[in-house]
């Protein structure tokens, strides 16, 4: 295995204290090692799980892997077996009658028989099965003994995970039903064949494996692997219905052998989770007498590839394609309010990139004037621009909105008066596509007036520092992101006006790496009625509460907080330690709010809801308390409920 090269990461500056521990992010990228690190020690899990088995008319085949399945190390009772049936005429209900007292629960659901059908029925048994944990067995997979447990143990430590089991293949014709309901011994004891099988691997003695030993050898069982989606095979997986309802069931497109399964584990990659091989959770693949499935495999993988190369952005897909696909390489996303003079140029500028495998969606929030209008007369008739539209809920929300509309892999900001030189995407991309690590590329910007001059170059900070953007908001348009790296934050905070962007990267850097490309790709437009400007005193204090927001992910707010270096600009400020209260009784911090309204305590707990909010006899006052909150973090507080509730009154008050 070749480990990949550590990340250059400049020095802490010296704004930032080297007893604050700004730890680089985890799991960066699919390195899962720490997240299941105690998947395999501890008592047995004792959570229910659900083992969803597709067939069709594979009835011996479908007895061996229940009867395999009554040697599980994993108590019977706690395991639901779900027959989905894809209209097979050779009655497996019938096989059920023998094993339906032996495990916790035995259910069957069909489909009429209408061609190859996997990806539905798949998607038929997951909907049918009662709990939140899913193994999905193919009816030839028989399971070795502690399958079962090993599946539940790894989805009970870190559910945010799809589980890929292993195969063998062997001949297990001459092993009846019955003597495989006596002893799981005489399946454990087949060797592995040489079958006619050609999508499969073979060993040094011709001998078929799974084809994807190899991979795991050569990237860290996929910690490293750029594309890990690619070892997702559907006969012997594990995962949660959380998992299965965000990423969605699998593809029914796919009416023919084969690729169903790539296409599915790249939406739940897509989507943030990770891809986890669990090689002893192996399934024994019988093969049929021969060798050789009647299905035929090689003209099955003809008709679904073009579907997978559409649906699959990355890896299948070859690069500089025209676009024209379902599922775009890349997503240009444009929050728009009150635009409709600059909106035309902005999305022309998205759609005018060198890099023709994109989308562009815009989100209307609520513009009172003609700024959905604009849209739908320029781009209604476009493939490549979706127009979403909603009431005025701020940047935020309209951020959040145009984002899951995304499609792609990659993920463009541009703000709806602004504009992009046309190698923005191409210039950004070109390092993510190289290290699957970098979650962010971002760029550096050029000021232009009303008229679209060009009047002076924006500040840079040179390189990305973890660090410095502790401090300093110093991710800079143009931003492209990854989908699954965004996915893995709670997205853009909808209860601050300003400062949205800087929140949203503070984020990012918890779950990804960022690298700074300086070139000037973006046309930022100086105008009065931009937020930046129009709002500058709320995004001045948005930009400490953001930062105390971080402090407070990282588990650092209890031992530092931000102390003001000038009370015009919150944005000035140095990073002190607590003071401990074992040494010092220091004064507590209280927050008291007036306004109007009955709804004023859900409002506010609704923006802290760690922190205890206690109603006063009065309903238009409220004090927000709590044990761990200093005065500095009050004062922080303050500014955030200021800033979000503009009809209140806020005091910082001190208790002893």
């Amino acid at each position: 295995m070749k480990l990949p090269k550590p990340i250059a990461r400049p020095d802490r500056p010296a704004n930032v204290p080297p007893e604050l521990k700004i730890e680089p992010p985890t799991a960066v990228g699919n390195d899962y090692r720490d997240r299941i690190r105690h998947a395999r020690s501890g008592p047995m899990p004792s959570e229910p799980i659900s083992v969803v088995i597709p067939v069709y008319n594979r009835r011996v085949m479908l007895g061996r892997t229940l009867a395999c399945l009554l040697h599980q190390t994993y108590p019977l009772d706690l395991i639901e077996v779900v027959v989905a049936d894809d209209g097979s005429s050779d009655r497996p209900d019938e096989v059920l009658d023998t094993f339906s007292n032996r495990f916790g629960a035995v259910k069957y659901v069909r489909q009429d028989d209408d061609g190859y059908r996997l990806a539905e029925v798949r998607n038929l048994g997951v909907r049918s099965a009662t709990h939140d944990n899913v193994i999905i067995l193919d009816c030839d997979m028989a399971p070795v003994p502690r399958l079962v447990e090993l599946f539940a143990r790894h989805l009970v430590t870190f559910p945010n995970a799809l589980y890929c089991g292993h195969r063998r293949y062997v001949d297990a014709n001459a092993v009846t039903v019955d003597s495989a309901r006596r002893s799981i011994n005489p399946m454990l004891a087949l060797h592995d064949i040489e079958t006619a099988n050609t999508q499969a691997g073979r060993d040094e003695a011709s001998r078929t494996t799974d084809w994807r030993l190899p991979i795991y050898a050569a990237t860290g069982d996929v910690r490293f692997e750029k594309y890990p989606f690619r070892v997702v095979c559907g006969g012997n997986i594990a995962f949660t219905k959380g998992l299965f309802d965000v990423a969605g069931g699998f593809d029914e497109d796919f009416t023919d052998w084969g690729a169903e399964d790539a296409e599915w584990g790249f939406r739940v990659w897509n989507r943030g989770f990770y891809i986890v091989p669990v090689v002893d959770a192996c399934g024994l693949h019988q093969e049929p007498p021969g060798g050789r499935n009647e299905t035929d495999r090689e003209a099955g993988r003809t008709n679904t590839t073009p579907v997978l190369v559409d649906r699959c952005p990355v890896l299948y897909r070859k690069s500089g394609n025209a676009g024209g696909h379902t599922v775009p390489l890349v997503s240009i996303y444009v929050p728009a309010y009150n635009a409709e003079d600059t909106i035309v140029t902005a999305v022309q500028s998205a759609l005018d990139q060198t890099v023709r495998d994109l989308e562009v969606c815009v989100v209307n929030d609520g513009s009172t004037d003609r700024t959905l209008e604009v849209l739908h007369d320029h781009f209604s008739g476009v493939p490549q621009v979706r127009i979403g539209d909603q009431p005025n809920g701020g940047i935020g929300s309209a951020s959040n909105h145009a984002v899951r509309m995304c499609r792609g892999a990659f993920i463009g900001q541009l703000d709806a008066d602004d504009e992009l030189r046309p190698d923005a995407v191409e210039l950004m991309l070109a390092p993510m596509l190289r290290d699957t690590r970098i979650g962010v590329s971002y760029g550096s910007h050029v000021k232009i007036d009303g008229d679209g001059k060009t009047i002076g170059k924006g500040w840079v900070a040179p390189k990305y520092c973890r660090f410095r953007l502790m401090h300093s908001m110093i991710v800079h348009h143009f931003r492209l992101f990854r989908a699954r790296d965004w996915y893995r934050t709670d997205g853009f905070a909808e209860d601050i006006r300003n400062a949205v962007d800087y929140d949203m990267f503070l984020k990012m850097a918890e779950v990804t790496e960022m690298i700074h490309v300086d070139e000037r790709v973006y046309r930022y437009r100086i105008h009065d009625q931009s937020t930046s400007r129009k709002h500058r005193a709320t995004q001045y204090r948005n930009h400490a509460v953001v930062v105390a927001r971080a402090l407070e992910r990282r588990g650092l707010a209890n031992d530092w907080q931000l102390e003001s270096l000038d009370a015009a600009d919150p944005r000035k400020y140095r990073f002190v330690r607590t003071p401990d209260p074992q040494r010092t009784r220091l004064p507590t911090g209280r927050v008291r709010v007036s306004g109007d309204g009955p709804d004023l305590v859900d409002r506010v707990s609704a923006l802290y809801p760690n922190w205890t909010v206690e109603n006063t006899e009065d309903p238009s006052h409220i004090d927000m308390l709590s044990p761990e909150l200093s005065k500095g973090r009050a004062r922080t507080c303050a500014d955030l409920v200021r800033s979000s509730l503009p009809d209140t009154q806020v005091v910082v008050e001190t208790t002893t």
